[in-house]
């Protein structure tokens, strides 16, 4: 997965992925945009064996 400039990243399905922004200078638009500084990825729900749920 790519977000921006930060390549790489890998996300499961369940996970949660959120994006830090900065401000940025676009010099052709003359205009400050928002920029991803960082990627994080967090774990919503903890990894288990689903056969137990008898499906």
């Amino acid at each position: 997965m790519t977000v921006g400039d930060i390549s790489g990243i890998d996300k499961k399905g369940s996970e949660y992925l959120w994006v830090r922004y900065a401000d940025a200078e676009d010099a052709a638009a003359k205009a400050l945009v928002k920029k991803p500084i960082a990627a994080y990825v967090e774990q919503v729900y903890p990894y288990g064996d689903l056969s137990a749920l008898g499906i």
